[in-house]
């Protein structure tokens, strides 16, 4: 049997589940992409099986979306957990890198432009649709002035933020800066709660707005 990694996507539509099992298909042609058709049958297969990427729509009908969000990418810190919608709702978007999102990719964009959005997961770039991606910008310029986020973090984090930013997997970090896996993990979760951040897009954001990349 060839070799190959696992996906997931979770929507209660058929259609748009199917659509996006055949987008990862052509985007990483290594995947082998299921389905979930609810937040219950989602959370069962997170917890049987390890996924590279995991799709989920932020608006499902129980409204569990947010939670499948948070659970994969609890499970697997490795997993990238990005959200699909309908819509370009700010709150949802928020909600969605809160929960631990670091990607959100809009359902009406055409299937050229998001093949090659959840293609470059596998080089680190956050898949976002234009439209969050102009908002995620738009949040960090209106945001209050105050201490920057480069005045609060040891140099130490700064490096770390960076490789996150930059798509470093933590072991590629660790052996980058020279430390061991753990002790980048403790630096991520620090830089997190410093920066009241939970996801690796929010992080690319903050990153920019500091000049680190």
């Amino acid at each position: 049997m060839s070799n190959y990694i696992r996906a997931l996507v979770v929507d209660s539509n058929t259609a748009d589940r199917n659509r996006f099992i055949n987008l990862l298909g052509r985007a990483l042609p290594s995947v082998r992409a299921e389905g979930a058709e609810s937040a219950s049958h989602a959370r069962y297969l997170l917890q049987q099986n390890q996924y590279y990427v995991a799709l989920v729509c932020a608006d499902l009908p129980d409204g569990a979306g947010f939670d499948v969000i948070s659970m994969a990418h609890n499970c697997a810190p490795a997993t990238h957990a990005v959200a699909i919608s309908m819509d370009c709702d700010e709150i949802v978007f928020a909600k969605s890198l809160r929960a631990g999102a670091e990607g959100f990719l809009l359902k009406d964009e055409e299937s050229d432009d998001l093949v090659p959005r959840l293609r470059a997961m596998a080089s680190g770039y956050p898949p976002l649709s234009p439209q969050l991606a102009r908002y995620l910008v738009r949040a960090y310029v209106r945001s209050p002035d105050g201490a920057s986020p480069s005045v609060e973090l040891t140099v130490k984090e700064r490096e770390v933020l960076k490789a996150l930013a930059t798509g470093n997997r933590v072991s590629e970090a660790a052996e980058q800066l020279g430390v061991t896996k753990n002790t980048i993990q403790t630096h991520v979760r620090r830089v997190y709660s410093k920066l009241n951040i939970s996801s690796r897009a929010e992080a690319t954001a903050v990153a920019t707005r500091i000049g680190l990349i």
